[in-house]
């Protein structure tokens, strides 16, 4: 694990399985703006500003300052995207448009034990694929705006995997998923395991509707696993929430992996986690992570996401063999083949251009 262990014992703070350790006496200054710096980088101003007011970590009155503006800042931030998500999840419930909300604002209310531990910067609502389409002229229509125009029409609801919008020029990101991940892996998943059993969290009395425990730690070993390089801490302390609570199944979540092709992609978000935060083993879930081995096809694209192959041309042939139907493989290669103009115009390439550098990816790929 590439991160300092002072970051990560940040990102532990609370976890009582782990043996990271905070230090004694405040940090000097080099040290501290280290750590800041960390923390902006992987947005843990809450669980740094818990550890400093339960004096698990000592600082100094300046360094207390700065704690107390850091949080403060991204509690701001964190508030007006709760706001948007009330907006959004209130036009979807008018227009009788099932959905859920997920990641940040969902770990945050249903998994940490206070919210303002866990912060974030985008919203982001499930959609079933059959209502991805609606939902976006109800949004539209409620002040959203597109970030992006499609590849081709009816691309998105057949296969990609979210929709941009914003809200205003400057406002927050809203992002609309029909899978939980990038094809193909998005494509095995179960759509109806994402809406069974919803949980719900409430946002100034509104209520609004989440995945339920299950659904919700697989997606954050999915984006612990296939996300930033090197791996970000927040989803892996997300996973590590997720699996703490008493009510947690870990075989029921274990079962859905495999329904999903996806069980290489958790047992490496668990074992990562394990390594990232000093985790001692505390249930039949770790030693499953720890000795599960697979030869599925999912654990080729996760090779590809640890090793940075993971490109676009690497994703559409892996989405292209993954496709059952020659109907569907025809269709998402037209799409890559003749994008729309508006979508090449607001990429700012000329068709010309577009298949040139869709050759030189493919010669790449060839090479390897």
């Amino acid at each position: 694990m590439s991160h300092p262990a002072l970051l990560r014992a940040v990102a532990a703070h609370g976890l009582a399985a782990s043996t990271l350790g905070l230090p004694d006496g405040p940090l000097d200054d080099d040290a501290w703006a280290d750590l800041l710096r960390g923390v902006r980088s992987q947005r843990l101003a809450g669980l740094l500003a818990e550890a400093v007011a339960s004096g698990a970590l000592e600082v100094t009155d300046s360094q207390l300052a700065e704690v107390i503006e850091l949080h403060r800042a991204a509690i701001g931030s964190v508030l007006l995207l709760e706001r948007q998500l009330q907006h959004s999840s209130a036009a979807l419930d008018a227009a009788g448009i099932a959905h859920r909300a997920v990641k940040g604002a969902a770990f945050a209310h249903l998994d940490y034990p206070n919210p303002s531990w866990r912060h974030y910067g985008d919203v982001d609502v499930l959609l079933p694929t059959a209502e991805l389409d609606r939902a976006v002229e109800v949004l539209l229509d409620a002040g959203h705006e597109r970030r992006n125009p499609p590849l081709r029409p009816g691309f998105e609801a057949r296969f990609a995997k979210s929709v941009e919008l914003r809200v205003g020029a400057n406002g927050a990101e809203v992002d609309l998923h029909r899978l939980l991940v990038p094809e193909p892996l998005g494509w095995w998943i179960v759509e109806g395991d994402l809406f069974a059993d919803p949980a719900t969290f409430t946002l100034a009395g509104q209520a609004v509707p989440a995945p339920s425990r299950s659904v919700r730690f697989l997606h954050a070993c999915y984006h612990a696993a296939l996300g930033f390089r090197p791996t970000r801490l927040v989803p892996l302390r997300d996973l590590v929430e997720a699996a703490g609570d008493p009510a947690f199944d870990w075989r029921e979540a274990v079962t859905l992996a495999e329904r999903w092709r996806g069980a290489p992609i958790v047992a490496h978000a668990v074992r990562t986690a394990m390594e990232a935060f000093a985790l001692e083993p505390a249930s039949g879930l770790w030693w499953w992570a720890r000795g599960h081995r697979s030869d599925e096809p999912a654990t080729r694209i996760l090779e590809h996401y640890l090793h940075g192959t993971r490109r676009q041309t690497e994703r559409s042939l892996d989405a292209l063999r993954a496709l059952p139907r020659w109907r569907d493989r025809a269709a998402y290669l037209s799409a890559l083949l003749r994008p729309d103009r508006a979508y090449l115009e607001y990429r700012g390439v000329s068709a010309g251009d577009w298949w040139r550098q869709g050759a030189r990816s493919l010669e790449r790929r060839l090479r390897r």
